[in-house]
């Protein structure tokens, strides 16, 4: 069944509305995370604190490992006050994508609508072939959050493929994405433009959409929106951008900037645009690659590699914005990035975090979360 804007008057949350909790999942995928080692984990409980310093941490963990990973969070010294743990069993990380877009009537009252998910492309270039669990994981926390919900299809009755970092909204009609990734022959085969643009414009609840033409080179997801752009408030776009013409993501950057001065959000407004430099590129290297250890059906880390850095990908809770730092080469341009980001939000804390494991894992603190 499709949401009716006519029916229902609801629209997308977008990610300054005021939260009730973030979303999160345990990490503990081998494929994507090689050996769960502590440091890892340190990167993420240091996530887990500073959302809940704000908000709900709702954390997704395997069944029947609710006690020891609380066991551990308190034994690192987490605050568990705000922290609520749910035994979903899920296939890897990525909340971002596999969680329910959260919707907003008139009347305030949240619900859910709930996409399909096939890790990224299925067969066509998916990144791995056993993603039961992840598809299932939108449902279920749904429920857990006691949310209505509509499940989007496609016309001949299937769900329709969609993640979470693939599009955003302003909150005010107006919808992002890349045709890079939403028109991939991996996610709607049998849909052509407009039918995917006015299916989303419905379950959604907008009323224009932005196609931005790419994303970043190399994104193994095909080049998430939320990896290249992001709204900073109505009326104002956050872009990622190099002016460095040696580098392969330059065209592409150019491409959306030229794209985006020539556009209007659905209020009919000249978008203001903010550059946000990218890092230096960043490649795996082979002692990375080979401490990745990828099932059958699952793609491999490669030595040489340029992983998708951007410090477009970061999150917001209710109090901060929490900032993906890469270190080595690109210490300045962390700290640049902090520095512009402050500007654009001077209401929040900017908030470093270490991402470089994160980013070897394919995404980044945006992905890893998902506002509710």
């Amino acid at each position: 069944m499709m949401i009716s804007k006519a029916d229902c008057k609801k629209r997308m949350m977008c990610e300054w509305d005021r939260h009730d909790g973030i979303i999160m999942i345990w990490p503990d995928r081998p494929g994507t995370w090689g050996r769960i080692s502590d440091e890892l984990l340190e990167d993420f409980l240091n996530v887990y604190s500073k959302i809940a310093e704000s908000e709900v941490l709702l954390l997704a963990v395997r069944p029947g490992t609710k006690d020891r990973v609380r066991d551990y969070m308190t034994f690192h010294g987490m605050d568990m006050s705000n922290i609520r743990i749910e035994e979903i069993d899920y296939d890897d990380s990525w909340a971002r994508d596999i969680s329910p877009m959260i919707l907003i009537g008139d009347d305030g009252r949240k619900s859910a609508a709930v996409f399909g998910f096939n890790a990224w492309g299925g067969s066509y270039n998916g990144l791995y072939q056993d993603f039961d669990k992840d598809a299932d994981f939108a449902e279920k926390i749904s429920g857990l959050l006691s949310l209505d919900t509509e499940i989007i299809r496609r016309p001949d009755g299937s769900p329709f493929i969609l993640e979470g970092g693939s599009i955003h909204t302003d909150g005010q009609g107006t919808l992002m994405t890349t045709e890079a990734c939403l028109l991939s022959p991996g996610r709607n085969p049998g849909m052509n433009k407009q039918e995917i643009e006015e299916t989303l414009l419905s379950a959604t609840g907008c009323e224009k959409m932005l196609w931005l033409p790419r994303g970043l080179i190399e994104d193994e997801t095909d080049e998430h929106v939320d990896n290249v752009c992001t709204f900073a408030r109505p009326g104002e776009v956050i872009l990622a951008f190099t002016d460095n013409r040696n580098d392969s993501q330059y065209s592409l950057t150019e491409e959306t900037y030229n794209y985006l001065l020539n556009e209007r959000d659905a209020r009919g407004r000249k978008l203001k645009i903010d550059k946000l430099p990218l890092p230096n590129p960043i490649y795996v290297t082979k002692e990375e690659a080979d401490s990745i250890e990828a099932a059958p059906g699952e793609q491999p880390r490669l030595p040489g590699e340029r992983l998708a850095a951007s410090y477009v990908n970061f999150c917001r809770t209710n109090k901060s914005v929490l900032v993906p730092q890469f270190g080595g080469e690109n210490e300045e341009k962390d700290h640049k990035a902090i520095e512009i980001l402050g500007r654009i939000f001077p209401d929040k804390e900017i908030y470093p975090i270490n991402a470089g494991r994160f980013l070897l894992g394919g995404g980044n603190i945006h992905c890893l979360t998902h506002e509710y």
